[in-house]
């Protein structure tokens, strides 16, 4: 069979808080693989009842005969935690994720960050709860363990009410800086992206709303500092077992001190995400990087 005539399915959707940027990836995704591949289809993943209702698609309209490859599009809940991966993978069917279980360990931040901590990549300090980490600093973060990386974040200080933050959240030390994320596909490592934005936090509306943050592409910070952010990018993604697409967000301080916050295993395909920006800044078009996926 040509490459050109692989029948593609591209997912997107699903039951998380990122269902409207999966579904706008999407969008991006298949404007760039109809140009290359003569099949190209779309499926939404329903918000409720999804893998019942996706496992008898597979058995009918996206059975072998009319899907070859799906690309995953689906953020956060579902299409990064593992889930999707393993019924595409019990299936024995082809998709551009890693698999089931490394999928599910980036999908905890906590569980990443140990590994972080093997390899001795400088991490912010975090907190069993929110009174030990009143303790130790006047300001801290709260997020959710297993979301998205702008879903749910909320910067307290001593004066904050708390409430409201049961369950897996992770809590962390607030430090003055800025975010900065190095996207990567396979051995290729991408230059560091620089976020600025006009509030305390790079959130969800900063991220997806154009006008609301800058961006440095390239990041423009030393050359000792790029080599260590990429450096250390690539001893994660190998060190968690990634083999495709990847984005991993770092927190950087005036002073250039580094300090790695997560890794994301289906980044973003906007037009304001985060990795297609790095990966045309080095010299890819989104229909380069969508065939390599």
């Amino acid at each position: 069979m040509k490459l050109k005539d692989t029948k593609i399915c591209i997912l997107v959707g699903g039951p998380g808080l990122e269902r409207e940027v999966s579904i706008a990836s999407g969008k991006e995704v298949f404007e760039y693989l109809k140009k290359r591949y003569s099949s190209v289809i779309s499926y939404e993943i329903s918000e409720e009842n999804y893998s019942e209702k996706l496992k008898l698609a597979l058995g009918g309209d996206l059975s072998k005969e009319h899907v070859d490859v799906f690309f995953n599009c689906i953020h956060g809940t579902f299409g990064e935690d593992g889930s999707l991966q393993k019924i595409l993978s019990d299936n024995h069917r082809f998709h551009t994720s890693s698999d089931e279980d490394v999928s599910r360990l980036t999908f905890n931040k906590k569980r990443t960050k140990e590994i972080a901590e093997r390899l001795n990549i400088p991490m912010v300090k975090d907190f069993m709860n929110i009174k030990e980490g009143f303790r130790s600093c006047d300001k801290i973060i709260c997020k959710p363990n297993k979301e998205g990386s702008s879903f749910g974040i909320t910067i307290l200080d001593q004066e904050s009410t708390v409430k409201g933050f049961a369950g897996d959240f992770l809590i962390e030390e607030y430090i003055e800086g800025n975010d900065i994320t190095v996207g990567i596909l396979g051995d290729e490592v991408f230059d560091p992206i620089k976020i600025i934005t006009q509030g305390d936090w790079y959130d969800y509306e900063h991220k997806y709303s154009t006008g609301k943050t800058t961006y440095e592409v390239p990041a423009n910070v030393s050359s000792a500092t790029r080599k260590r952010l990429r450096e250390y990018t690539q001893e994660i993604y190998h060190a968690c077992g990634l083999s495709n697409a990847a984005r991993c967000d770092f927190l950087i301080t005036s002073t250039e001190d580094i300090y790695f916050l997560e890794i994301n295993s289906v980044p973003g395909m906007t037009s304001t995400s985060l990795f297609p920006k790095s990966a045309q800044a080095a010299g890819y078009s989104l229909l380069e990087i969508d065939a390599q996926l």
